[in-house]
This record gives C-alpha cells, sequence and structure tokens, in this order.
C-alpha cells in the first residue's frame, strides 16, 4: 500500500475540488449548465480577493491550519488551533459565517473549547481530513479528535456527527486498494464502520431545508440514504439531497459523489462542481475521499501543476504521514491497536450554500 501517495491525494483532491467549485460557488445550479470538460480547467477569479487558476479557499485554508497545528504539537491542542483560525483571518476567502462569529469569540479570548456556535455548518466536517491522517488506525482518538477540532468554531451536535463521520471515511478509503470488488465494500464494509463509528454520538432531529416536505431527519439517516441512493442520477440525487452549505445537505452530497464515481476521481469531483451551489466544499469533500482511496497517482496531472500550496499540501502530508508513523498504519509496521471495525482484503486491520 502507497500510503505517501494516499496521503498526498487525500490533502491534494480535496484541494482540487476546492479550486475547481471555487468560481461555482454561491451561485445556484449555473455550474449545472456547464459541460463537465469546461468545469474541468481552473478558472480566474476575479471577485473580491481573487487569484490566478488554482486558486483555493477556506476550505483548504483552514485544512492546512488544522494539519499544521497537529505537525507542530504531535496532538491536537483546540488552543493552539484557536490561535491559528484567529491569524488566518485577515486572509480569509470565503469564510462562513458561522466561522467567522466563531473567530471573532476567539479573537476576544474565549477558550477554544467554548467559542463554537450552534451552527450545523459544513466548516467542521470540512477541513477534518488532518485528522484522519493523524488517527489513520484508532477509532476513539479520531472520534475525540474530529469532535474536539470541530467545536472550535461549531458546537452543534449535527456539525460534530458531520466531522466524525468524514474523518472516518477518509481514514477507511487510506487502507483501501481500487479494485473491481470495491462497489460492494462500499455497499457493505464502509456503510458497517461509518454506523459504528456514529454509535453513541448525539444528535438531534433537524428540519430539512426543503419547501416540499421539510421533514424532521438526522444526518446520520442522510447518509444511509446516500448509499442507498448511490446508483441514482447526478440531478436526482442533487434535488434529493441539496448541496448548500448547511451539513445535512453538504456530505450526504459529497459522499453520494463518492459511492456513485469512486472508479473514476476526475468525474467524482467534476460532478460535485456540476452541482453547484457550495460546490466548492461539495467538492473538496468528495475529493478527500476519492483521493485517499486512489492516491496521488490517479488525480489529473494538470490540476496538480496548477493547485495553489501544491508543495505545502505533499509536505503537510509526508509530515502527518511520519506522524502517524509504523505503529499506526497497516502496512508501515507492526499495527499495535487493533480497533478499526473494518478489515483491510487479506485480514490486514485498517481505520478503518444552497439558498
Amino acid at each position: 500500500m502507497d500510503y505517501r501517495s494516499k496521503y498526498r491525494g487525500a490533502l491534494l483532491g480535496m484541494a482540487m475540488g476546492d479550486a475547481l467549485g471555487r468560481p461555482w460557488e454561491a451561485r445556484g445550479d449555473a455550474a449545472n449548465w456547464e459541460s463537465l470538460e469546461s468545469l474541468a480547467r481552473y478558472r480566474r477569479w476575479p471577485g473580491w480577493r481573487g487569484g490566478p487558476v488554482g486558486t483555493v479557499t477556506d476550505d483548504t485554508q483552514l485544512t492546512m491550519c488544522v494539519g499544521e497545528s497537529l505537525c507542530a504539537l504531535g496532538r491536537l491542542d483546540p488552543e493552539d488551533l484557536a490561535r491559528r483560525f484567529v491569524r488566518w483571518r485577515p486572509d480569509a476567502r470565503g469564510p462562513g459565517a458561522a466561522t467567522l462569529r466563531a473567530v471573532e469569540e476567539l479573537a476576544r479570548g474565549v477558550p477554544g473549547d467554548r467559542a463554537g456556535v450552534d451552527s450545523a455548518g459544513n466548516g467542521a466536517a470540512m477541513r477534518v481530513a488532518p485528522i484522519a491522517l493523524f488517527h489513520p488506525v484508532a477509532l476513539q482518538p479520531l472520534r475525540r479528535d474530529a469532535a474536539v477540532s470541530a467545536v472550535v468554531t461549531h458546537a452543534n451536535q449535527m456539525a460534530v456527527v458531520g466531522a466524525i463521520a468524514q474523518a472516518f471515511m477518509v481514514a477507511w478509503c487510506l487502507h483501501r486498494r481500487p479494485s473491481a470488488l470495491m462497489g460492494e465494500s462500499l455497499r457493505s464494509e464502509l456503510l458497517a464502520g461509518l454506523l459504528v463509528a456514529l454509535e453513541g454520538v448525539a444528535e438531534a432531529d433537524v428540519r430539512e431545508r426543503r419547501e416540499d416536505d421539510p421533514a424532521l431527519t438526522r444526518l446520520r439517516d442522510r447518509l444511509v440514504e446516500a448509499f442507498e441512493m448511490r446508483f441514482a442520477s447526478p440531478t436526482d440525487a442533487f434535488d434529493h439531497f441539496h448541496n448548500g452549505a448547511f451539513v445535512l445537505e453538504t456530505l450526504p452530497a459529497a459522499l453520494w459523489c463518492f459511492l456513485r464515481f469512486w472508479d473514476d476521481p476526475r468525474r467524482a469531483i467534476l460532478i460535485a462542481v456540476q452541482g453547484g451551489y457550495d460546490a466548492d466544499t461539495v467538492a473538496s469533500m468528495a475529493g478527500a475521499l476519492v483521493g485517499a482511496l486512489h492516491g496521488e497517482g490517479a488525480l489529473p496531472t494538470p490540476w496538480i501543476e496548477d493547485l495553489e500550496y501544491v508543495t505545502e499540501l505533499r509536505g503537510l502530508a509526508d509530515s502527518l504521514l511520519t506522524l502517524a508513523g509504523p505503529s499506526r498504519v497497516p502496512g508501515a509496521g507492526p499495527v499495535v491497536e487493533r480497533v478499526s471495525p473494518i478489515a483491510e482484503d487479506g485480514g490486514e486491520e485498517g481505520m478503518g450554500a444552497r439558498t
């Protein structure tokens, strides 16, 4: 298993989706009228705090903050993360309202474990990939650190569930080899492991943002529906899940893109972009999953060459792999902790805004 490639793939795939989706964020379904090939090239962004092709947004910026904090301390410290978020604020690109409110509290000296606002936005889940790379095997530390990293800005139960779910799925993908049998694994092993990862995590029912039938539901139920609808068309899937900044919408949409096009990383990311609305975040989360599954080598070379922070992201991935170490990454040495609910083929234990 080439873990270096997979670690890099997770962070590069995340950033690629962010950069490709950036021009379409908050533009409704405008991207839906574009062909996939026209969406497959980075575009200059002439708006406020624009940049050249390959420029990323807060999704990548905040993911890097989480990764850099882990690498600096060798552990997750909410106070260090809080300081990094405060330093990020002047250079923030397209930050979410909940994150901004929380960072204002952090800047005033509110502790990192008390600054989070009651928001079920996707800001916690979108930046959580480094937690998966830091805890690639042990489920309980992954759950703990995903939750702790979330509440620095997002204290809502659903936001915490979203962060844990995305972290688990990225970690699960790290230990799988894409093959003709992967479709069955996605249907059974990933779903079973995801439900175990979310077991006992509190989550209240919330009302969906639907005009036709605003039913009460939970994020974990929506994620199960993504598995049930894995063969649906993109139109039907996005109409069902929506793909806005509400994590109840973003994460199931990203998971659906992964489940439907797991064997084609390029298409998985582009379909997420084509859905529009919170296109950069849906695509970045789907990109982290396909990148972790396939590795850097399966990602389009032009997307890598023109991507902002590509050198930094590779270095961050390599540092996280080093921190994970031979005792925590199957295949790199003896596995100390055998706590994952999912096993790699062959018996090796693994970890397993729409307006």
